[in-house]
């Protein structure tokens, strides 16, 4: 894909790395890679050949699924802890 032309200005484009856990989140869970121009500085997504190996669609949508699950039940528990947790007093007592 290296050699697909920028949108923008029609330059050769090349593989960019993902920038923070939301891209690498995106491409992980589906085909797009981040591409960008090094001529005009255009940097987007574009969908990527398409994932022939249906196992390892799998094991990574079973991965989301369960990092998704640990990050809710993570939620859960320090929301839990800090509702259930009793207010400071106002007046120190000795």
């Amino acid at each position: 894909m290296a050699s697909a032309p920028c949108p923008q200005c029609g330059h050769p484009i090349h593989r960019s790395h993902a920038r923070g856990f939301v891209e690498k989140l995106i491409r992980v869970a589906t085909g797009y890679r981040v591409y960008r121009c090094h001529h005009c500085d255009w940097r987007g997504w574009i969908l990527r050949k398409r994932i022939r190996d249906a196992r390892r669609l799998l094991q990574t949508s079973i991965a989301l699924l369960v990092v998704l699950a640990l990050v809710l039940i993570l939620a859960y528990y320090v929301v839990d802890r800090t509702a259930s947790a009793p207010p400071p007093p106002l007046f120190p007592t000795e």
